[in-house]
């Protein structure tokens, strides 16, 4: 495995990570904000519409749905992923499961999510992540 790799696959641990609220973690915008260029977007598609966000506008609700009791112990892992590094840019293709209560309830679900990253002079940072979950 490359350096590359390497520095990639810390990314997108961080990514990850910055959705679990096990144990009485909270989410951490500058750390999840850290992954990322500036300017960088997150989407969402689903069969209805295809969504996009800014950092900020995708953080907010998940911060309060994170942290205001209806969303406990809930964490995001990736299950799989292959990921093509191109000289400064890069692909990856990341399988994801996720689980938690909402609610009070049983939450779970899988999906799919492609980050595309860009090396800059502080290292690789996300550009674009575009994910869909499984029905």
């Amino acid at each position: 495995m490359t350096e590359a790799h390497d520095s990639i696959n810390k990314i997108i641990s961080i990514f990850y990570e910055s959705f679990d609220n096990r144990n009485g973690r909270l989410p951490n915008f500058s750390r999840f904000q850290s992954c990322f260029e500036k300017g960088s977007s997150i989407g969402n598609r689903s069969d209805e519409e295809v969504r996009i966000w800014s950092l900020h506008d995708f953080w907010e609700p998940r911060y309060e749905l994170l942290t205001g009791g209806r969303l406990r112990e809930f964490h995001e892992w990736e299950t799989a992923f292959e990921t093509h590094v191109f000289n400064g840019i890069a692909m990856r293709h990341s399988s994801y499961q996720k689980n938690g209560k909402l609610d009070g309830l049983p939450y779970a679900g899988a999906g799919t999510k492609c980050f595309h990253l860009a090396l800059t002079p502080e290292g690789w940072r996300i550009t674009n992540v575009l994910w869909e979950d499984q029905e």
